[in-house]
């Protein structure tokens, strides 16, 4: 019985979204990465600072576009310099929390 009730957990992990099952990030830590590392470029939610990078899109932008932004594809972009410094990348720790950040502002189901 035990092992059915951890089978049907575990399925619904997987089966209830992989934003929800993904939260192995901090969202408030991740939105503290993007106003620092990333608001340059990517506007960020309710920052008076405006990104300067036209082509960059916005976290609101990133978080609506799910079709496009994946979990895989997300964590792949924050291991890939894109940065105008070129060298600048985040820890798997700090991607995490970015992603759990832009997650966060995903619409709720």
């Amino acid at each position: 019985m035990a092992r059915i009730l951890i089978l049907v957990a575990v399925l619904g992990l997987c089966v209830g979204g992989a934003a929800h099952a993904f939260m192995a990030g901090n969202p408030k830590a991740g939105r503290s990465l993007a106003v620092d590392h990333c608001a340059a470029c990517h506007a960020v939610p309710e920052e008076a600072a405006a990104a300067t990078e036209a082509d960059a899109p916005g976290f609101e932008t990133i978080a609506l576009d799910d079709a496009n932004y994946t979990l895989k594809t997300m964590r792949r972009a924050m291991k890939t310099p894109h940065w105008p410094d070129g060298d600048v990348m985040l820890s798997s720790k700090d991607a995490d929390n970015v992603i759990a950040f832009i997650v966060s502002l995903r619409p709720k189901e």
